[in-house]
Protein backbone atom coordinates (compact mmCIF):
# COMPACT_ATOMS: atom_id res chain seq x y z
CA UNK A 1 0.00 0.00 0.00
CA UNK A 2 0.86 3.53 -0.94
CA UNK A 3 -0.15 6.32 1.45
CA UNK A 4 0.14 9.82 0.30
CA UNK A 5 0.01 13.08 2.98
CA UNK A 6 -0.27 15.93 1.09
CA UNK A 7 0.35 19.11 3.58
CA UNK A 8 -0.93 22.88 2.98
CA UNK A 9 1.01 25.22 5.93
CA UNK A 10 -0.99 28.82 5.80
CA UNK A 11 0.91 32.13 6.69
CA UNK A 12 -0.70 32.12 10.01
CA UNK A 13 0.64 28.73 10.67
CA UNK A 14 -2.76 26.65 9.81
CA UNK A 15 -2.34 23.27 8.68
CA UNK A 16 -4.92 20.96 6.24
CA UNK A 17 -3.68 17.50 5.47
CA UNK A 18 -5.03 15.42 3.27
CA UNK A 19 -4.02 11.43 3.26
CA UNK A 20 -5.07 8.13 0.87
CA UNK A 21 -3.74 5.08 0.66
CA UNK A 22 -3.81 2.67 -2.38
CA UNK A 23 -2.92 -0.17 -2.74
CA UNK A 24 -2.56 0.78 -6.60
CA UNK A 25 -1.73 3.88 -8.83
CA UNK A 26 -5.55 3.92 -10.17
CA UNK A 27 -7.14 2.93 -6.66
CA UNK A 28 -9.95 5.66 -6.32
CA UNK A 29 -9.79 5.68 -2.49
CA UNK A 30 -11.47 7.85 0.91
CA UNK A 31 -9.39 10.96 1.82
CA UNK A 32 -8.97 11.35 5.28
CA UNK A 33 -8.59 15.66 5.83
CA UNK A 34 -7.22 17.17 9.01
CA UNK A 35 -7.28 20.83 10.02
CA UNK A 36 -9.42 23.25 9.08
CA UNK A 37 -10.82 22.50 5.92
CA UNK A 38 -13.47 25.43 5.97
CA UNK A 39 -10.49 27.44 3.93
CA UNK A 40 -10.30 24.93 1.02
CA UNK A 41 -13.93 27.05 -0.24
CA UNK A 42 -13.67 24.63 -3.53
CA UNK A 43 -15.42 21.82 -2.01
CA UNK A 44 -13.59 18.68 -0.99
CA UNK A 45 -13.83 15.74 -2.90
CA UNK A 46 -14.46 12.22 -0.80
CA UNK A 47 -11.98 10.33 -2.92
CA UNK A 48 -8.94 10.80 -5.17
CA UNK A 49 -6.04 8.65 -6.25
CA UNK A 50 -2.72 9.69 -4.70
CA UNK A 51 -1.60 11.50 -7.85
CA UNK A 52 -4.74 13.39 -8.12
CA UNK A 53 -4.45 13.80 -4.61
CA UNK A 54 -1.10 15.65 -5.33
CA UNK A 55 -2.59 17.69 -7.96
CA UNK A 56 -5.65 18.82 -6.41
CA UNK A 57 -3.74 20.04 -3.14
CA UNK A 58 -1.08 21.48 -4.93
CA UNK A 59 -3.00 23.51 -6.97
CA UNK A 60 -5.09 24.59 -4.11
CA UNK A 61 -1.80 26.00 -2.03
CA UNK A 62 -1.15 27.77 -4.94
CA UNK A 63 -4.31 29.70 -5.68
CA UNK A 64 -4.90 30.08 -1.71
CA UNK A 65 -1.19 31.48 -1.18
CA UNK A 66 -0.16 27.99 1.08
CA UNK A 67 3.28 25.94 1.49
CA UNK A 68 3.00 22.35 -0.17
CA UNK A 69 4.35 19.32 0.73
CA UNK A 70 3.87 15.89 0.31
CA UNK A 71 5.10 12.89 2.02
CA UNK A 72 4.65 9.12 0.48
CA UNK A 73 5.34 6.06 2.64
CA UNK A 74 5.01 2.34 1.05
CA UNK A 75 5.18 1.40 -2.50
CA UNK A 76 1.78 0.23 -4.59
CA UNK A 77 0.99 -2.93 -3.71
CA UNK A 78 1.66 -4.66 -7.57
CA UNK A 79 5.13 -3.00 -7.56
CA UNK A 80 5.89 -4.66 -4.10
CA UNK A 81 8.67 -7.02 -3.62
Amino acid sequence: MLTQICTLKFADGHVITATVTAASPTGNETITYTGDTNRLATGLKPTASPANLRARLSNLAEDLGAEYSEEQIGNYDIWAE
